[in-house]
């Protein structure tokens, strides 16, 4: 009888602690979505609130630097952002299948500026009216303006132009404050699976807005 007992009690006290057990693991996962997406929500307001960080690297150019956040594309689809309702549309529109897409960069930005034109005059043929008078000629002044990024021709009734540039976008692993109050103490920082993006055009435009965006499945 006794040994029934003991044989009941120990099985309850195992089927307790796997309970005890699958409900702390169940509790911990529970905690550890609940902190990545609250985590999550911030890294978005951050990027949507704060101005994107901008220095001037040794080539003198403006590089624009924000942080990655997450979002479903079907959080995307129904977002009220409009640079996110555009990253929605453009993903949409691509070949790439949606189970195999990573993250998408959008860079939204404007330029502008000015210069004096170099303008060449070249002589026209006469007019069949004023062929007869040797002094009569017709005028059309071509103007040319090149900066190294556009290239412009403008005639009388028209114009002509091309346009250069590149952009890079370099990413990186973005390195946080540790937890623990020591290592924080001693200024130690940890690397996280969240990118930091930097985009650098060689034209001199201004970076109004960037979405880095990974992809939730």
């Amino acid at each position: 009888m006794m040994n029934k007992i003991k044989s009941f009690v120990t099985m309850a006290s195992l089927v307790l602690a796997l309970l005890a057990g699958f409900f702390g693991l169940f509790s911990k996962i529970h905690a550890d979505k609940m902190q990545n997406e609250r985590d999550a929500a911030l890294d978005e307001l951050k990027v949507k609130t704060t101005e994107s960080y901008t220095y001037r690297n040794e080539l003198g150019q403006t590089v624009t630097q924000t942080i990655e956040y997450q979002k479903k594309i079907s959080d995307l689809r129904n977002s009220n952002d409009k640079l996110e309702k555009k990253i929605y549309n453009q993903i949409k529109a691509s070949q790439l299948k949606k189970k195999q897409l990573k993250s998408v960069v959008l860079v939204a930005s404007e330029s502008s500026g000015g210069g004096v034109f170099d303008s060449v005059q070249t002589i026209l043929q006469q007019d069949k009216e004023t062929a007869a008078l040797d002094s009569v000629y017709h005028y059309n002044t071509i103007k040319f303006f090149n900066d190294g990024f556009l290239d412009l021709k403008v005639y009388e009734d028209s114009l002509l132009y091309s346009y250069r540039d590149s952009i890079t976008i370099a990413t990186a692993a973005q390195r946080v404050a540790r937890k623990f109050f020591l290592w924080r103490w001693l200024g130690l920082k940890k690397l996280i699976d969240k990118d930091i993006v930097e985009v650098t055009f060689d034209n001199p435009v201004t970076i109004n807005k960037i979405r880095y965006i990974k992809i939730l499945p």
